[in-house]
């Protein structure tokens, strides 16, 4: 009821089984009248569009007759993946994923919540954030950290700190982390890094290079 289509998106979605999982799972016929490998293209154009009617994007120029109508179109932008910390479960003290804020909430967004020192006399927090729906924090991505340094001596076991993670309009990820007993924190904005270094995108392009087909 919350969904008018179940649209199909990329080349994998041409398998059966995909089709009847997700049929099983909304309860609608999956829709493939868009070309599911042409979906994602389409929709970036779409959206461009959208920035050039309302003038963010003065590069971009669109017909008259379409202005009003993409004007009209309310988009909704939201987080992909979960995002969260690294700590120590309660009991078994191993490592395990803490989620702060739940992947598919709209934009902005931003969620606190209160953890606790594992040891007694700690004299730094490192907050560790990550992407990521995984329990196992190695298993999700290492999206950057935060360092709370100079607390107060003898700080006891599970003295509280505070975190706060958010995302911007443009799902950009700050976090802070605030000692709530002498009042140290640290605020940090997380820059994303590109997947390849200028070296690596090198390296393969000459492996490529390399290849020689029969």
């Amino acid at each position: 009821k919350d969904f008018d289509r179940v649209l199909l998106v990329g080349g994998s979605t041409r398998m059966p089984m995909v089709k009847k999982t997700l049929q099983q799972i909304s309860g609608k016929e999956p829709d493939d009248s868009p070309d599911p490998d042409q979906v994602v293209a389409r929709g970036a154009a779409i959206f461009a569009a959208i920035k050039a009617a309302r003038g963010i994007e003065s590069d971009l120029t669109v017909e008259d007759s379409l202005q009003q109508e993409l004007q009209d179109i309310d988009v909704i932008d939201v987080n992909a993946h979960s995002l969260g910390i690294a700590v120590k479960h309660p009991k078994t003290k191993e490592p395990m994923t803490a989620v702060l804020i739940p992947k598919n909430r709209q934009l902005p967004f931003a969620m606190s919540k209160v953890f606790h020192l594992t040891e007694q006399g700690a004299t730094a927090v490192r907050v560790q954030v990550l992407e990521g729906e995984a329990p196992d924090p190695f298993s999700n991505i290492l999206l950057g950290e935060v360092r709370v340094t100079g607390l107060p001596p003898n700080l006891p076991k599970r003295a509280p700190v505070q975190v706060r993670l958010a995302y911007n309009p443009n799902g950009r990820v700050s976090v802070m982390a605030l000692d709530m007993t002498g009042g140290r924190f640290a605020h940090a904005e997380i820059e994303r890094k590109s997947g390849l270094t200028d070296a690596d995108i090198e390296r393969e392009a000459e492996f490529v290079r390399s290849l020689k087909i029969q």
